[in-house]
């Protein structure tokens, strides 16, 4: 059966031609070695909402076989797929979450030869402009979210990244001279184990400070979170209520959470020491990152002067003694104990939230991207941390 090449170049100006495939025909024609086959991507010369919603209004369901091969979850390499006939032409429309892809194939070695990518896409296109009433009307039907970064989970990573980097730094002594002359060996070793010690401790300074100042945040944020997913809807639905809740001090914000939120099993507990610990991390995060700290504080040294000459009171290898000062209010032991300190807010906040909604806090709390669907305030898991992104590899 011979087919027309204006046909086959445009496809879909004629609507009313394009049915759902015959599977057996499909099939024996999939199989004909003798075929004609052209595969493109769109591009993004088109929308994969509005052509699915289109496909979906015209022929329902997707029909192509890798639609039945797809698990009931949206971690799949193929989501959708379409198979369609016109005229002994054939065409696959596939959806994934990377590339929207169309197979035009044909057992008629003449009918694809004019075929033009241009010319298809206007023809869907202009049958998608004229059937915008019921696209949209299929559109609406669909559940629409929104995807939005997790700040905890990215700030929780990164705290983890560089709490192991500073843990990783050791600060070593270089050996003790003696006497003012030295061999060049034992001149070479003290230099060399200065300059590392010295590395060690800018690195360790500029890990401690980042710290320092991030691990406050991170409590913060997972106040936000939580008060994102579980806040009542009198709040979520008043948009100065909720700006409100989120303006107040941390700790106004804390003390109000079973008064702002579902989930609560009461009042938090003031007088627990990892509610009074957060805070006073707070405080000294305040302190350090605004410079509210007396300089009479910050002493570390005491040196004598007559006219110019310095005297110390203790023997020291200056340079390094005066490096070190570097991790004041950073050292390995306050950090360790600042990083203990906001595990144990964590836990003092999610002990605090009933089940089911602990359970599905938990679970939000370690997803990199949510997703938000403001028509009924829901908080979902859309994907996996890991998308399915992969490629079929042909022959030449």
């Amino acid at each position: 059966m011979k087919v027309s090449r204006k046909i086959a170049m445009k496809l879909f100006n004629s609507l009313d031609k394009i049915k759902l495939i015959n599977i057996e025909k499909y099939l024996k024609a999939q199989k004909n070695k003798n075929k004609v086959s052209i595969i493109f991507r769109s591009n993004r010369r088109i929308k994969q909402i509005d052509l699915y919603c289109f496909l979906k209004w015209k022929f329902g369901e997707p029909n192509g076989v890798l639609s039945f091969l797809r698990g009931d979850h949206s971690n799949n390499f193929i989501q959708w797929h379409y198979s369609l006939n016109i005229d002994n032409v054939y065409i696959d429309i596939i959806g994934s979450t990377r590339f929207l892809e169309f197979h035009v194939f044909s057992e008629d070695n003449a009918v694809l030869d004019t075929f033009n990518e241009i010319e298809f896409f206007t023809s869907l296109n202009s049958q998608i402009s004229s059937n915008k009433k019921e696209i949209n009307k299929n559109k609406n039907q669909l559940e629409y979210w929104k995807v939005f970064l997790n700040t905890y989970k990215r700030l929780k990573d990164t705290i983890e990244k560089f709490y192991q980097d500073y843990q990783k730094l050791t600060l070593q002594d270089p050996i003790q001279l003696k006497k003012s002359v030295v061999t060049k060996r034992e001149l070479d070793m003290y230099e060399h184990q200065s300059k590392k010690l010295i590395e060690n401790i800018i690195e360790k300074k500029n890990y401690g400070i980042v710290l320092k100042i991030l691990f406050p945040v991170l409590g913060e944020s997972l106040i936000n979170l939580i008060i994102f997913v579980l806040a009542k809807d009198e709040i979520k639905n008043d948009k100065r209520l909720l700006d409100n809740t989120f303006r107040n001090q941390i700790d106004i914000r804390i003390k109000t959470l079973h008064l702002n939120c579902i989930g609560m099993k009461k009042a938090y507990n003031q007088n627990d020491e990892r509610f009074i610990n957060f805070l006073r991390l707070m405080d000294k995060r305040n302190d350090f990152l605004h410079g509210n700290i007396l300089p009479a504080n910050n002493t570390f040294d005491v040196v004598y002067f007559d006219k110019t000459v310095p005297i110390f009171e203790e023997e020291k290898d200056i340079i390094l003694e005066y490096v070190k000062q570097n991790l004041f209010q950073i050292t390995e032991e306050e950090i360790n104990k600042d990083y203990q300190t906001i595990i144990q807010f964590r836990n003092y906040i999610l002990d605090n939230i009933s089940s089911p909604y602990k359970e599905q806090i938990e679970l939000i709390l370690d997803k990199s991207d949510l997703g938000w669907n403001k028509k009924n305030h829901r908080i979902g898991i859309l994907f996996n941390d890991e998308l399915i992104q992969a490629f079929l590899i042909g022959k030449k």
